[in-house]
Formats: C-alpha cells, structure tokens, sequence
C-alpha cells in the first residue's frame, strides 16, 4: 500500500497507541510509555469521588481500559470505532503475548511484542461503535471518559452531549484533549476556544458546561508526549477537566 493509504494509517495508530497502553517501558528513544492512563489519572483526580459503570469514549488500544477497571474495580466499557484498534483491545484484554507495528521512519515498521494482562480487579471489555451514538442507555453510567476525542471529531458538540446523556445525576465526564483542532477532522466552525471574532466559540470549559448541562469540578493542562516515529515526538500540553453531570 502506498504511503497516505489508509493503511498506513492504521499501522500508526497501533504504533502509537499501543505502545503507549501496553508497553512496560520505553525500547527506543521516545517518550516513556503510560501518557495516556496519566491523563486519566489527574482527570479522577479533579472528578473526586466517582463509582461506576464506566464507559470510555475513543478506547483506543484498551489500555486506559484495563486501568480504569483496576484503579476503580468497576466494570468499564470501552468503545471505539477504528476496528483494527478495538480489535487488538479484545485480544489485549484477554491477556497473552500480543504483536504489534512500530514506526520506525516513514513506512518502515518494526515488529514488536507485549505481553499484556486482563485487569487483576473490576471488568473490562472494548465494542466496536461511535462516540456520537454510543449503544449504551441514558443514565447508565456514573463515570464517563474520553482522552484525545473532542478535537478529533466532525461534530464535538454531539459527543459532548453524548456523553452527558450516558450519566446519571451527579455523574463524573473526565475529558482530556491537546485541543489541536484541524480542518481534516472538524469543521472550522465547530472549532472551540480556537477561533476569533464574534463568531468564535467560548472556552472549552465555558462550552462544556453550556452545552452539556455540566458543572466544572477542576481542570488542569498537563504535558502530554506522544511518539511519532523513531525520532519525531509531539509535545502537548492537554488541557484536562472533569465536570459533574446537574
């Protein structure tokens, strides 16, 4: 396949996540391996007191998952809708000694293996579906999170108001997101805090509480590394916060 496929794009997304979820330690010159449960990690941490079940949005390589599962000994559902991605969740949650792609440089991937462990307390498990429409009844959930999901996406209010519909009063949404908005992924109109004029929207908190029926419990930005290939690593800062459904 040729590079910009679709396939390329799908051997960096395991690259990436996978390597961040699974990986107990950096092989290579990048960043070091659990960016993502760090993530996750301070969002509780502003949340407060939480109880499950829990549903994360964009679960990726499921390795948040497994996390939240073990820290909360909750059941945890994981949805997202890169097939390959939930797919290689499946398997990672079942335990056992996974393969997976690396990028090394441009097309040039390097086989790799973890051995990967099913959460020692609570439940977990990952579905194939949409953050937008999520297969879940309204009021079923007292936590929901969704790590690098907003800017991702052609309508953020809809997954947005998607998650809110999942909580019950008093329900936690931890979000986390570089806010690195791009016209590939959501319309510029769509775009929040990153626009001028009077056109532009709030600020992402300011939105999230108008548009969700939420309330903002804490936010914090937070250094977030993630390795591109063997010597590119994007450097963010992610702005997390967690809110509180009315």
């Amino acid at each position: 396949m040729p590079p910009g496929s679709w396939f390329d794009a799908v051997r960096q997304h395991l690259s990436g996540y996978v390597r961040d979820h699974w990986a107990e330690a950096a092989d290579d010159d990048g960043p070091p391996p659990g960016q993502s449960s760090a993530l996750a990690a301070t969002g509780l941490a502003l949340a407060g007191e939480v109880a499950g079940p829990v549903v994360e949005l964009s679960a990726a390589a499921g390795g948040v998952t497994r996390c939240l599962a073990e820290w909360l000994d909750a059941p945890v559902l994981g949805l997202d809708l890169s097939a390959p991605l939930a797919r290689f969740a499946v398997r990672a949650l079942r335990g056992g000694r996974q393969a997976f792609p690396l990028r090394m440089a441009g097309t040039a991937y390097a086989e790799r293996h973890v051995v990967t462990q099913p959460p020692s307390r609570g439940m977990a498990m990952v579905w194939l579906a949409d953050a937008t429409a999520p297969p879940i009844a309204d009021g079923a959930a007292g936590l929901v999170v969704a790590l690098n999901l907003i800017d991702c996406v052609a309508d953020p209010a809809a997954v947005l108001r998607g998650a809110a519909s999942l909580l019950r009063p008093g329900g936690k949404l931890v979000l986390a997101t570089p806010c690195d908005w791009s016209p590939a992924a959501t319309p510029p109109e769509m775009w929040i805090g990153a626009r001028r004029g009077a056109l532009a929207a709030p600020d992402l908190c300011a939105w999230a509480e108008a548009e969700g029926g939420l309330r903002l419990r804490g936010t914090k930005q937070q250094p977030w590394l993630v390795r591109v290939h063997g010597t590119a690593t994007m450097q963010y800062r992610a702005l997390v916060m967690a809110l509180e459904k009315l």
